[in-house]
């Protein structure tokens, strides 16, 4: 695949800046693919493989978005880091 574009663009695409989204999924097959495809359409990508992990990483960066796997090593897991996400920023969605 070859992806192709003028020079124009290419100055825009430089000074735009990067979205910031942060994966969390204990899978690391899930983690690659998700980070792969959206570095490949200009996304700063950051993985993490546990709740615990993810929630540190959240704080670091400061992501636009968060992926999260809500069915991880335990039932409720994802559940809890969606809620610790929520108390962190009570605007969030």
């Amino acid at each position: 695949m070859v992806f192709l574009c003028s020079h124009e663009s290419l100055e825009k695409e430089t000074d735009m800046k990067k979205a910031k989204m942060v994966a969390i999924d204990d899978d690391p097959d899930i983690l690659d693919v998700l980070r792969i495809a959206l570095e490949a359409n200009n996304y700063e990508v950051h993985g993490a493989p546990s709740g615990a992990e993810g929630l540190k990483v959240v704080k670091q960066v400061h992501p636009d978005l968060i992926i999260l796997d809500v069915m991880m090593d335990t039932i409720t897991e994802g559940y809890h880091v969606s809620y610790e996400l929520r108390n962190q920023d009570p605007k969030s969605e």
